[in-house]
């Protein structure tokens, strides 16, 4: 990738730190039966190692192309739920554009693909290759402009509504305190990911009930992986301005 050195090899293992950690979110959720979105964790654990393979081709373990098929479906999922948030027609803005920015993250990793890929671009596979591509300048570039305009302030949110996250003590201390900090942030109802509201999880099942709510897996660590991602995602496309 052109550019990369020291900087890229950190920002690969940034990646590769953020995909593991996406992982055993995953595993403690099931384990523990805690709130969390799956399929937000799942495309970052595989948006984790595709940056990371982008960043140093010699660690991609699969073909651009494949890479740009799994995006595709995840831009499709996503903007599916978009969809279905705006079309339940909720009160709170914030959960009917909670997917957005997820279908725009995966959207973009389908332009970079498609971008390091084409001919001419000398990217060898299975390993990515950005570096010619870049060098040779986007086939859209203001694309690439605009959606790294897009990061950088999907970034700075996210850094701003950090501090107003409830932490996970205090939803095992006071479940509905925490919830109450959580919607003065505009974050929505309980069970919800760190960066925005859920439409819905197995979790509000047993909150309406009356039951007790098991704490979400670290909202505050889940919305520092939106950040990371951002900021790496935000870099690569600039470099292919």
């Amino acid at each position: 990738m052109a550019g990369r050195s020291w900087l890229a090899d950190v920002l690969a293992v940034i990646m590769i730190v953020t995909a593991v950690y996406c992982a055993s979110r995953l595993v403690v959720a099931v384990a523990q039966r805690r709130a969390t979105e799956h399929d937000v964790d799942l495309v970052h654990i595989v948006m984790g190692v595709a940056m990371a393979g982008m960043l140093v081709p010699r660690i991609n373990p699969l073909w651009s192309s494949a890479w740009a098929v799994v995006f595709g479906a995840a831009t499709a999922w996503f903007g599916w739920r978009a969809f279905r948030g705006y079309r339940l027609a909720r009160p709170d803005r914030f959960a009917r554009a909670h997917h957005v920015p997820h279908l725009v993250m995966s959207g973009a990793m389908v332009y970079m693909l498609s971008a390091a890929s084409r001919p001419g671009s000398g990217a060898a596979s299975p390993g990515i290759a950005m570096g010619a591509s870049a060098a040779g300048g986007a086939r859209f570039p203001l694309a690439a402009l605009v959606l790294a305009i897009f990061m950088v302030g999907y970034v700075v949110w996210v850094g701003d509504r950090l501090p107003a996250l409830a932490p996970v003590r205090a939803w095992v201390a006071a479940p509905a305190m925490a919830a109450a900090m959580a919607t003065a942030a505009g974050l929505g109802a309980p069970g919800l990911h760190a960066a925005g509201p859920q439409v819905a999880t197995s979790e509000e099942a047993p909150a309406r009930s009356g039951a007790p709510l098991r704490a979400p897996v670290s909202p505050r660590l889940a919305a520092c992986c939106e950040i990371v991602m951002g900021i790496t995602m935000g870099y690569m496309l600039i470099l292919m301005l």
